[in-house]
């Protein structure tokens, strides 16, 4: 993955979201856990709620180093995961089309 721009995530319009997603990003990029990250498939019964992985727990466990962190813990690394995941395997330009789809 590329380095994070300054205003690498400004299409997404929830501060709360772009910041969980922002972090999210620096944390897995600080880590080199892209290509894990990419090949990976959450249990379709838990998604990435409840992290049954190591990798996950230590993405995890830096999100809830950062403070402020918006939203509620497990849900907010939930859905920024679910956001990271999509970026590991389709890439960032495909998720800024995906929201400028949705959003229009």
């Amino acid at each position: 993955m590329t380095k994070l721009n300054q205003n690498q995530f400004s299409y997404i319009y929830d501060y709360n979201t772009r910041l969980s997603v922002e972090n999210g990003y620096k944390i897995i990029s600080q880590l080199h856990l892209w290509e894990t990250l990419q090949n990976y498939e959450p249990p379709k019964d838990k998604g990435f709620m409840i992290p049954d992985s190591e990798f996950l727990n230590i993405i995890r466990s830096e999100f809830e180093l950062i403070p402020k962190t918006p939203g509620y813990p497990g849900s907010s690394f939930a859905i920024s995961m679910r956001h990271l995941h999509f970026i590991a395997k389709n890439g960032i330009e495909n998720h800024k089309d995906l929201f400028s789809n949705i959003f229009l």
